[in-house]
């Protein structure tokens, strides 16, 4: 729960500070990759029980 939640401030983070005029592309495709692999993650968790 608590990585999801990591989320929010990083996105902004990276979209509000980062550098470059593709910062919201970059911010957008690291929550992306992030819950893809949360996803994957969920699933191998599942999977162990």
């Amino acid at each position: 729960v608590f990585w999801e939640l990591m989320l929010i401030p990083s996105y902004f983070m990276i979209k509000l500070w980062g550098g470059g005029a593709e910062r919201h592309y970059a911010a957008l495709k690291f929550v992306i990759y992030t819950l893809l692999g949360s996803v994957f993650m969920l699933v191998g968790i599942a999977l162990l029980d």
